[in-house]
C-alpha cells in the first residue's frame, strides 16, 4: 500500500454503476478519502465541495464528459491531477483531451493493479512538489520577515543576507553594510571579551562552539539595542564560511528578565529575595568547604523597628527598609551578597572573607546607618551578629550561630556589632 496515496484524496467519475462501485471499493482501500460521481455535473460539484487531490474521469459520460467536466476543473486549479480512463473505441474524445494537457491515459478494461501503480507515481510527484513548494515558501517566509534574519559570512565579509538584516541598520545591501562596518562581526558588542581573545574567537567560542541552545546576542541596532536568539552553522569545505540565523527575542528576552528579576529580589525593598538567598548560600557553603575557603555571615536587624511603624505607620516603615537596603546594597564589596531575610531582618554573605574582615565591612554598614538621613528625620540603628565557617558546621548552624550573635548584640544593648565565631 502506497504511503502518498493514504495522504491523498480522490475523486472516481464513471457513469457505469457497477464499474464505479467495484474501483471505488479498489481506491478507498488505498486513498484517505475517496469521492465518486455518475456524471461530469456531480463530479463537479463534488469537486468544488470537498478539492481532491487527484481526479479519475471516463472521458465519455451522458450528460457531461470528462473532457468538459476537466475543462472546469482546470480554470479553477490549473495543476490539478486529472487521469482519463478511455477505451480504444473513443479516439475521437482523444485529440481534444490531449489538449488539455492531462496527468495520465489509462486505456480500459483497466487493470486495477496497474491503476494503482500509475497514481502511486503521481502521488509521489504531487507530495514532492508540495513539500519542495513548502519550503520554498518557509525560506522566502524566513527572508521576508524582520524579526528571522539568515547571513551567510565569512565572519569578515557578509556574502549574502536576508533583506531585514539590512534594514535593522539602515543600509540598502552588503556593500553599504561594509562601508559602515569593517566585518560582520563589528555589529556586535566587544567590551566584556577578555583582552587575549579577539572578537573573531569570542564570538566562535561562544557561538558556534558553545552548544546553549539559548545564546542570546546583543545588537545595536538604528531603533536601539535589540536582542537576538543566535546559531551559526559551518558550512564549505575549501573556504570557512559560515551561515548565522538570528530570531528577535527581545520582547520575549525582557519578559524572561523581568520575571526572573522579581522571582530573585524582593519586591518592597528590590535587594535579594530569601529564596535567591537560599540558593546562593547552598553554593557558596559548599564552594568553602571544597576549596577550604572562608565564608563569613552577618544577620541586620533595625533596632526598635516596631517602634517606628507604632508611631509613624507602615508606609514610612516601608521608606525606611527601602532607604537601608539601598544604603546596603551601595557600600558592600561586589562579592557580597545581601539578601531580605524577612521583616526588618536582612542577612549578608561575605564569601572569602574572615570574620576580621566581615567585621570591618559590618561596622562600616553600622555607623554609615547611623549619620544617614532617614524620612522624616527618624534615627535609625542597627545590631548585627556576625559569625565565619568552622569545621563541622553545616548551613543550618553557620546562620543560628549569627542569628544567637544578633540577639546578643540585641541584649548588649543595640547598635553594635556582635561575633559569635
Amino acid at each position: 500500500m502506497s504511503a502518498y496515496l493514504q495522504q491523498l484524496s480522490v475523486l472516481y467519475v464513471e457513469d457505469e454503476a457497477d464499474i464505479r462501485e467495484g474501483y471505488c471499493r479498489t481506491l478507498k482501500r488505498h486513498f484517505k478519502e475517496t469521492y465518486s460521481a455518475s456524471n461530469g455535473f456531480e463530479g463537479l460539484a463534488l469537486y468544488k465541495q470537498y478539492w481532491p487531490d487527484i481526479v479519475i474521469t471516463d472521458i465519455r459520460m451522458p450528460e457531461c464528459s470528462g473532457i468538459e467536466m476537466s475543462k472546469e476543473i482546470l480554470s479553477l486549479r490549473p495543476e490539478q491531477i486529472i487521469v482519463f480512463t478511455t477505451a480504444h473505441s473513443e479516439s475521437e474524445y482523444t485529440l481534444e483531451a490531449l489538449e488539455l494537457r492531462i496527468s495520465a491515459y489509462i486505456l480500459k478494461p483497466v487493470e486495477k493493479n496497474k491503476l494503482i501503480e500509475k497514481l502511486s507515481k503521481l502521488a509521489e510527484n504531487l507530495i514532492q512538489q508540495r513539500e519542495t513548494r513548502q519550503h520554498q515558501e518557509t525560506i522566502q517566509n524566513m527572508l521576508n520577515n524582520p524579526s528571522n534574519l539568515l547571513i551567510l559570512t565569512d565572519l569578515t565579509q557578509v556574502t549574502f543576507a536576508s533583506p531585514g538584516f539590512f534594514d535593522l541598520f539602515g543600509v540598502k545591501d552588503k556593500e553599504a553594510f561594509h562601508d559602515r562596518f569593517r566585518t560582520f562581526l563589528d555589529i556586535f558588542d566587544s567590551s566584556e571579551i577578555p583582552s587575549h581573545l579577539s572578537i573573531k574567537e569570542d564570538f566562535l567560542n561562544h557561538t558556534l562552539l558553545d552548544k546553549d541552545p539559548d545564546k542570546i546576542v546583543a545588537i545595536l541596532t538604528q531603533e536601539g539595542m535589540r536582542n537576538y536568539h543566535i546559531k551559526v552553522t559551518q558550512v564549505g569545505k575549501a573556504q570557512t564560511w559560515y551561515l548565522v540565523t538570528m530570531w528577535d527575542v527581545t520582547n520575549i528576552y525582557h519578559e524572561k528578565i523581568d520575571a526572573e528579576h522579581k522571582a530573585n529580589h524582593d519586591e518592597l525593598t528590590q535587594v535579594f529575595s530569601r529564596v535567591r538567598f537560599n540558593e546562593f548560600y547552598h553554593q557558596e557553603f559548599l564552594r568553602a568547604l571544597r576549596y577550604k575557603r572562608a565564608l563569613s555571615l552577618a544577620v541586620l536587624d533595625i533596632d526598635h523597628f516596631k517602634a517606628i511603624n507604632d508611631t509613624f505607620g507602615h508606609l514610612v516603615g516601608d521608606e525606611v527598609l527601602k532607604t537601608l537596603a539601598n544604603f546596603c546594597q551601595k557600600n558592600i564589596r561586589n562579592t557580597d551578597f545581601l539578601s531580605r531575610w524577612g521583616g526588618e531582618e536582612f542577612v549578608l554573605i561575605l564569601s572569602e572573607t574572615p570574620i576580621e574582615d566581615a567585621f570591618v565591612v559590618c561596622e562600616k554598614l553600622r555607623i554609615g546607618l547611623m549619620e544617614l538621613q532617614f524620612t522624616k528625620n527618624i534615627p535609625v540603628t542597627i545590631s548585627i551578629g556576625l559569625s565565619q565557617l568552622q569545621p563541622g558546621d553545616s548551613k543550618e548552624s553557620l546562620l543560628r550561630r549569627a542569628d544567637n550573635a544578633l540577639f546578643k548584640a540585641k541584649q548588649l544593648g543595640r547598635n553594635q556589632v556582635n561575633i559569635n565565631a
